[in-house]
C-alpha cells in the first residue's frame, strides 16, 4: 500500500500540527504490522530500506527514519 498526502494545510510556524500527523502516522503503521513486523521506506530521491519500529523511536534508540 502506498500513500500520499500534501502538507499544505500545515502550515504552521511551531510545527505542532505537522508533529501530531507525524506522531499519528507512526501509531497507524505500527498498529498495521503487529509487534515484530517491519516497514518499508520508500522515496524516490533516496535509497529505500526497511525498518523495524519497535527498534526505534524509544529511550536510547535511533529516531523514526
Amino acid at each position: 500500500m502506498s500513500v500520499t498526502w500534501s502538507l499544505a494545510a500545515l502550515d504552521d510556524p511551531e510545527y505542532e500540527r505537522l508533529d501530531r500527523l507525524v506522531e499519528v502516522v507512526e501509531q497507524g503503521l505500527t498498529s498495521c504490522i503487529g509487534p515484530s513486523g517491519t516497514l518499508f521506506a520508500l522515496d524516490w530521491q533516496h535509497t529505500s530500506y526497511r525498518f523495524a519500529p519497535q527498534d526505534i523511536g524509544g529511550p536510547g534508540q535511533l529516531a523514526w527514519p
